[in-house]
């Protein structure tokens, strides 16, 4: 057998070896599971992952792969070699690909999953005065009147931030605060004025939209009594 052919061999044989062991080096040093792989807006994901210690704790790290942002971080504890964690998505999260990262010391894996449409927005709207008496002073055809539109906007009960309020007022020369957003306590208030000639009703149309939710709506009406002289 000449040199080149055992040059040949040996280097099949240590490709073959190299093909063999590969998988090894390249393996997780762990499992993570995520479920579910899709979850709605506000929901939960069941984080679980097999480990090579039996006790202790780890670290679970979600973060927005779309922002680049972590946005929950705690420690876990395994039991028998397993960590498994029911997470509460906070429903402000935005749509998105997200990762279930396991930290166990120096070693580290994780899992994907996508939060991806909402629940139904509840819109509530009050004006802090639905009945008006206005009077129109001696000599002049018309006066002005104002209130104050307080929006709510919750999602299963908990309350919703950065939702976009889109108001629209109807009615003869009355305005209304167009865009708002809501507060980390789900709330907006508008302003809302007419000018008034005489006794009417007037209407505010309101849009709560955030991404991945169904669009929600409410009507305030206001009650306007004009006394002239």
């Amino acid at each position: 057998m000449d040199d080149k052919l055992k040059l040949a061999i040996a280097f099949n044989l240590a490709f073959l070896a190299f093909l063999l062991i590969w998988p090894l080096i390249t393996a997780p040093p762990f499992q993570v599971e995520v479920s579910p792989k899709t979850v709605r807006i506000g929901g939960a994901v069941k984080v679980e992952a097999r480990l090579p210690l039996q006790s202790g704790r780890v670290k679970l790290v979600i973060k927005n792969l779309n922002l680049n942002r972590t946005v929950i971080e705690e420690e876990v504890p395994v039991s028998n070699g397993v960590m498994v964690k029911e997470v509460n998505l906070d429903p402000n999260l935005p749509i998105g690909t997200y990762a279930a990262e396991v930290e166990a010391g120096e070693q580290s894996n994780y899992a994907i999953f996508y939060i991806f449409g909402g629940e139904n927005l509840t819109l509530k709207a009050k004006a802090d005065q639905e009945v008006i008496k206005a009077k129109v002073p001696e000599g002049a055809n018309t006066t002005s009147v104002s209130t104050k539109i307080r929006v709510y906007v919750t999602m299963g009960g908990k309350p919703v931030k950065g939702v976009k309020i889109l108001a629209v007022a109807k009615g003869k020369n009355s305005t209304v605060t167009e865009v708002s957003y809501t507060d980390s306590e789900g709330r907006a208030i508008l302003d809302w004025s007419a000018v008034v000639e005489e006794s009417r009703k007037y209407e505010v149309v309101l849009k709560a939209l955030k991404p991945g939710h169904p669009v929600a709506s409410a009507t305030v009406e206001i009650d306007v009594s004009v006394e002239k002289g």
